[in-house]
């Protein structure tokens, strides 16, 4: 679950970019990131700004991606693009 997504029930831009990183991890390992936690645990890891670990398939350019839209500071549409 996205942090922002915890504090309302509407949907947000930066939820819809949090998910987008955690289903990239989904894509490459065909599960969910952090299998071994808890909900629990996991939301709250990401919480506090803790990312899942890099899958060892995925390559350094697609981990970049991910990662940088799993964090609470969600960068807007056009720093995306660059």
């Amino acid at each position: 679950m996205a942090p922002e997504f915890m504090a309302s029930s509407q949907p947000t831009y930066e939820a819809d970019c949090f998910y987008f990183g955690l289903v990239c991890i989904e894509l490459f390992t065909g599960q969910i990131p952090d299998p071994a936690l808890s909900d629990l645990v996991a939301i709250d890891n990401r919480c506090r700004g803790s990312t899942p670990a890099k899958p060892d398939m995925m390559s350094e350019r697609v981990w970049s991606l991910a990662k940088s839209r799993l964090t609470l500071e969600t960068p807007t549409d056009g720093q995306y693009r660059k």
